[in-house]
């Protein structure tokens, strides 16, 4: 029950099942009609009263007084109630029309009507149904009464009793059909008021919520009518200016308020709205009528009068105070921009660095990484950490895990892998990252190379077990040595006057061993000294060549066939001899237990002058004239471990008693005693083929004579080459190269930025030189994607790798020329002016054999050009002479 108040002090219960709305109306109304009865029933009762009693009915004036009573005790109680009030009243017209239908007639029964409608109207319509119902028994029972007992019926009602019967069905007819009637227009109505009810609460919460927000929000409206530009501001509006309420600010104030410069863009934009309807939307600067500057936005925008002209009557808009707003943007601008700058400086270290959150979604990888693992950066942000697949060993990641969860740090080394599957080692540093209330939030990780630098330990280590390996090998050589000098000499001294057949053929057989013990301490002796001991002096290694080949021919089985290539007048190497005969026979040796099934064993013996290119490709290498012999063989090859082991003494892959391990051992310290380097390439099932390299005795003058004169070399004109190699040493010296020779160069350390780069600068590249063996994206697709991009690129592939198949795979993707590594400053200059100048059409792949046709043909006459490869062009590409 909710009390509603209907005049002074009155609290008026509720009808159940009725709302405020339509209780309010009722309470009026039951007061209306009981003021209404008694002031009209006042005028007529004193008339009635008195001609009823003239009339001898004295019940009805006893009636019409008690019902006047009654009516001024219900208006003058309004604290009764509302359901005692309009239920008393009801009752009372009802015994009111009883009465006069009893001592009056059938005219009486308008009183029944009204009880009925009151009834209707005070209590709805299922109460008014009711009334009508107890209408039609009331009319029954006076006609059952008036036939069964006529003398109690007074003289009016014995006319007929038919006629009767038809009043009484035209009356509860009539009665029904406008109880039915009211009732229905009543629900109706009260449904509507409801609803009007119901949407005047909501709009008021509305209006309650849009105040709240607008003051949280410092946001007003304003509305300017057209004409008269009368200004109205909402109280949001007013607070924004710091005005006081009791102030009426104009147009002109309004515009007051605003800084010089946007007080006219404001004057503007209204002017504008007022006559073509544009909206607007201006940021603004303001001066409070308390002197403060605010940063506020004004939006906008005509309202036109709903007739056909749709005539503007009005500006209407919304007013915000977004001082606080700028400020934020711009220490979110100032942050973004200290992260930019923060995540440049990250994209530049040369540490791989990530940030991953604990459920392993990474949040954060730097460009280094990318480059590192060759990840594209879209697809990697987002993902989880454990799908990139970069981790080796699954445990010792788990474990790192838990430690930095642990102890907050963890640093050790890792075995990853780089998309294209190629093995990395990287040294981890792990930080576990926490919120500011000190719950761990993510890891950063920091991933350091350390593959290069762990093969140079392994190198290093290599070369120091090498060292302690030949000085112990010199110790046992000495002791061996003072064994079997004491077994040769008594056996030379048992076999003298010997004549019993079987010792003699004992005493031989002790002496081979003897001997064949001492050639291996002399080779013990030559590995731990690095071939040093033997004089020295200038010569010529054909003869020696052209004598090894004879034996090779003689004692080689006949499926192995010499292929021996020589100049007799090549520079000479300040060497031993013996010493070079050793080194020789031992690669022959070498190459012939390689082809078991027969081959073809290829000995070359020639002058190179090697450029600082070729010397910053090759660590062992220095610029200057050498003398190259080359051994090269059809056989089985070897594996990257085996080729990692083959320098380390008794290291062989030969059978037991088929080898001593101490044949290349020996040769790798004589090359290195006599100043030069070994350069191995071998393929499993291919070959191998050793270079090795020389030193020549030439006097200056002569290796100046024969070596290309820089101003010889084809110069560039400034064309732009991309250079792309995964190797910063190489792109380094090629482009401190081509610069030196008049190109303009673009460097890239992957397929991926070659791509990037040859989109951008594409109609200005003349040439793009690139690696076959790259991480992110090989020379193969590289090749591709510039094709795709420019079907007519000038392109030059360069391998390491420099097998037969390299040039194959080359010329698959449609390359220019194929210039394998290690590559002379020369052949790089001539392949490249040789593809540039080829405007006609494509030409052949001619690999470091091309030539430019300039004024100093006649000079590089007087050296050999860079050989052809023989159908192999993994031959080195030094400038030979």
């Amino acid at each position: 029950m909710v009390p509603l108040g209907s005049g002074a002090g009155a609290t008026p219960e509720v009808l159940a099942g009725s709302s405020p709305a339509s209780l309010g109306w009722r309470l009026a109304f039951i007061d209306a009609v009981l003021k209404v009865c008694l002031v009209l029933g006042g005028i007529v009762c004193v008339p009635s009263v008195i001609l009823a009693v003239r009339a001898g009915h004295l019940p009805v004036a006893i009636g019409d007084t008690l019902a006047i009573a009654a009516i001024a005790v219900l208006y003058r109680h309004k604290r009764l109630g509302y359901r005692i009030r309009a239920g008393a009243t009801n009752i009372v017209l009802y015994l009111l029309g009883l009465m006069l239908l009893l001592f009056i007639g059938p005219i009486s029964e308008v009183y029944l009507l009204g009880f009925s409608l009151m009834v209707t109207l005070t209590f709805g319509l299922r109460a008014g149904m009711v009334s009508a119902g107890l209408n039609a028994l009331t009319l029954v029972a006076a006609g059952y009464l008036g036939a069964m007992a006529p003398t109690m019926v007074l003289p009016i009602w014995v006319d007929s009793s038919s006629t009767w019967i038809i009043v009484s069905l035209n009356f509860v007819m009539v009665n029904v059909a406008l109880v039915l009637a009211i009732g229905m227009v009543l629900g109706n109505l009260e449904l509507g008021v409801q609803r009007i009810a119901t949407a005047r609460a909501s709009l008021q919460r509305s209006e309650a919520l849009l105040e709240m927000g607008s003051r949280v929000a410092r946001f007003g409206a304003w509305s300017v009518a057209v004409p008269g530009l009368e200004l109205t501001w909402s109280r949001e509006t007013r607070e924004v200016h710091e005005v006081e309420d009791d102030q009426v600010p104009t147009v002109d104030t309004w515009l007051a308020f605003y800084v010089p410069e946007d007080r006219a863009r404001l004057r503007a934009a209204i002017e504008r709205c007022v006559t073509d309807g544009t909206p607007f939307d201006l940021e603004l600067e303001i001066i409070t009528a308390r002197g403060r500057r605010r940063a506020v936005q004004a939006i906008g925008e005509p309202l036109r009068q709903e007739r056909g002209d749709e005539v503007i009557v009005a500006i209407q808009g919304a007013f915000q105070d977004i001082t606080e707003r700028q400020a934020a943007e711009r220490a979110r601008k100032a942050t973004n921009e200290t992260l930019l700058e923060q995540a440049a400086l990250l994209d530049k270290a040369q540490d791989a660095i990530m940030v991953y959150a604990l459920d392993g979604c990474v949040r954060y990888v730097n460009a280094h990484a990318a480059m590192l693992y060759g990840w594209n950066l879209d697809s990697v942000l987002g993902s989880n950490v454990s799908e990139l697949g970069v981790a080796r060993d699954s445990e010792v990641l788990a474990s790192a895990r838990q430690a930095v969860l642990r102890d907050g740090i963890w640093t050790g080394e890792l075995e990853h892998s780089r998309g294209d599957g190629v093995a990395l080692l990287v040294e981890g540093r792990w930080s576990l990252l926490r919120h500011a209330d000190g719950i761990p939030s993510g890891i950063l990780a920091i991933h350091t190379d350390i593959t290069e630098r762990k093969r140079l330990e392994l190198q290093s280590l290599r070369a120091q077990r090498l060292e302690s390996i030949g000085t112990l090998a010199g110790g046992i050589a000495h002791d061996l040595n003072n064994v079997l000098t004491p077994l040769l000499t008594s056996i030379a001294f048992l076999r003298e006057g010997e004549t019993d057949v079987e010792k003699v053929e004992d005493l031989e057989v002790l002496d081979a061993c003897a001997r064949r013990g001492a050639d291996m301490v002399r080779q013990l002796l030559t590995f731990a000294r690095g071939g040093v001991e033997g004089r020295r002096a200038p010569i010529q290694l054909g003869p020696i060549v052209q004598d090894v080949g004879k034996l090779v021919r003689d004692t080689f089985p006949k499926n192995i066939a010499a292929v021996i290539e020589t100049d007799r007048t090549t520079w000479p190497v300040s060497a031993n001899s013996t010493q070079m005969h050793q080194l020789l026979v031992n690669l022959c040796v070498n190459a012939r237990d390689a082809m078991p099934d027969g081959g073809t064993l290829t000995v070359v013996v020639e002058h190179v002058v090697l450029d600082e290119v070729y010397a910053g490709m090759n660590i062992d290498a220095k610029p200057g004239p050498y003398v190259l012999l080359r051994v090269e063989d059809t056989g089985v090859g070897m594996s990257k471990a085996i080729q990692d082991r083959i320098y380390e003494p008794f290291f062989t892959t030969k059978g037991v008693g088929k080898g001593t391990g101490l044949g290349l051992s020996t040769c790798h310290a004589l090359v290195r005693s006599h100043g030069g380097f070994i350069h191995l390439y071998s393929e499993v099932g291919r070959g191998s083929r050793f270079q090795i390299y020389l030193p020549a005795e030439v006097h200056a003058t002569v290796a100046d004579d024969v070596s290309i004169d820089a101003s010889c070399l084809p110069r560039g004109n400034g064309e732009l080459i991309l250079v792309v190699d995964d190797e910063a040493s190489i792109r380094t010296v090629t482009g401190r190269t081509l610069e030196r020779y008049g190109y303009t160069v673009l460097l890239a350390c992957h397929g991926a930025e070659a791509v990037s780069l040859y989109a951008q600068h594409g109609g200005t590249i003349a040439l793009t030189l690139t690696d076959m063996s790259m991480p992110v994206m090989d020379g193969r697709t590289t090749i591709s994607a510039l094709r795709a991009l420019d079907p007519d690129a000038r392109i030059v592939g360069s391998s390491g790798m420099d097998g037969h198949d390299k040039v194959i795979a080359a010329l698959g993707v449609g390359v220019d020329d194929f210039v394998p590594k290690p590559y002379t400053a020369e052949s790089l200059l001539r392949v490249i002016r040789t593809v540039i100048d080829a405007r006609g059409g494509r030409q052949p792949l001619q690999g470091a054999t091309s030539r430019s046709s300039d004024p100093c043909s006649a000079a590089r006459a007087t050296s050999a050009a860079v050989r052809s490869t023989r159908g192999s062009p993994s031959h080195p590409s030094a400038s030979r002479r």
